[in-house]
């Protein structure tokens, strides 16, 4: 972590660790706790007069930068979003593309923060670097609680598949967060736990395949899709993807490239069938030989007037001629106003959803987080 905030709010944090604990200073880490250590640390920066942070049991204190102040300040629904970021951005409870320590958690945390281009967008990213910072004293002390990591195949079980450790995980993190409940439930009021996602932010850096974030998180579930489609070249996306061995969340951190994919293949098949026309009307190739296009009446080559020396005689392939020619025709409507040809009006449709698929994903992560922290 190079910048001076991402330093700040790692030091920031431990006043809204005390402010959650009692004697024995505890904290951690439903995403409802996370909000509310945002919530403190606001508090104490507005109490400081906006600029700086009062570090408890010392006499020392944390100073911002006046942007990263004034987007806390400014910004308390981002702040509140981005200090939930990691455990909510590819999708609520699926962590590890933001959180496992190959993802190099911090190092995505700063170039959030370098991303970031409005206040609301440093603020988003702010709550991550507090995010990261909380975890790092959190999840050591449940690990304490619970005996070990977070994991289904817990030593109890000799390693066999078991649910016993999460069930312990997620009983320690409850009776924490009932433990801060009980100190003040204010804390956990509905619009104490109100945030908002910058959406566009957040399809910026981590749905987009040129965002070096993205890159980061995506970087071993690329390995693995490539590695599947080299070893089987010219297989279909369904077929590379079945074959990768990927994670639900390793798919979703993916899906940009899934799109992309998708409408590369779009493209590619409208290329494909017109290249296939082009073959059955050229006298020259196989298929060419037997049908031998000509124009029809309105002397155009690729229309539903085309003559051919067979039909019957060739049924699979007049019928694959006319079906590929009739596909790609324009259309006109009642007025005789053109309209694109049934191919494109269908793939034109597909592209409409594809390109909509990432905002709708975002909206529901937001969705089921309000939902979760209601």
């Amino acid at each position: 972590m190079k910048s001076r905030a991402a330093l700040s709010l790692l030091a920031s944090a431990g006043v809204a660790l005390a402010t959650m604990s009692h004697a024995s200073s505890a904290g951690a880490y439903t995403t409802r706790v996370h909000i509310v250590i945002a919530n403190e640390l606001r508090t104490a920066l507005v109490a400081s007069g906006g600029r700086t942070v009062a570090l408890k049991l010392g006499t020392y204190t944390v100073t911002l930068s006046e942007a990263d102040a004034k987007a806390i300040l400014e910004q308390p629904l981002a702040f509140r979003a981005g200090a939930v970021g990691p455990d909510n951005v590819i999708f609520p409870g699926m962590t590890d593309p933001s959180h496992a320590i190959e993802q190099r958690p911090f190092e995505q945390c700063q170039v959030l923060y370098d991303m970031a281009l409005t206040s609301e967008e440093r603020a988003y990213a702010m709550g991550c670097f507090l995010h990261g910072s909380t975890d790092a004293i959190a999840h050591h002390y449940v690990n304490y609680m619970t005996g070990e990591t977070f994991t289904l195949n817990p030593i109890t079980s000799a390693r066999g598949s078991s649910w016993s450790n999460v069930v312990r995980h997620i009983t320690a993190e409850s009776m924490l967060q009932k433990a801060g409940f009980t100190l003040k439930a204010s804390n956990f009021g509905a619009g104490a736990l109100a945030h908002a996602i910058p959406k566009g932010f957040v399809l910026r850096a981590y749905f987009d395949t040129k965002s070096p974030l993205w890159a980061i998180a995506a970087k071993h579930a690329k390995e693995k899709f490539e590695a599947a489609k080299a070893a089987k070249p010219g297989a279909s996306l369904p077929t590379i993807i079945g074959s990768a061995g990927l994670a639900p969340a390793e798919h979703l951190v993916l899906s940009p490239l899934y799109l992309e994919e998708i409408e590369a293949g779009r493209v590619k098949l409208r290329a494909d069938v017109e290249k296939s026309i082009k073959a059955m009307q050229d006298w020259t190739t196989t298929d060419g030989s037997k049908l031998k296009v000509t124009a029809g009446a309105d002397g155009k080559l690729g229309t539903n007037d085309d003559k051919t020396s067979c039909s019957a005689s060739c049924p699979t392939l007049y019928a694959k001629y006319f079906t590929y020619v009739s596909m790609l025709q324009p259309r006109k409507d009642a007025a005789g106003k053109p309209l694109p040809s049934a191919f494109d009006k269908i793939s034109d449709e597909l592209g409409k959803d594809l390109r909509g698929f990432s905002h709708a994903l975002v909206q529901t992560i937001e969705t089921v987080s309000t939902k979760l922290n209601a």
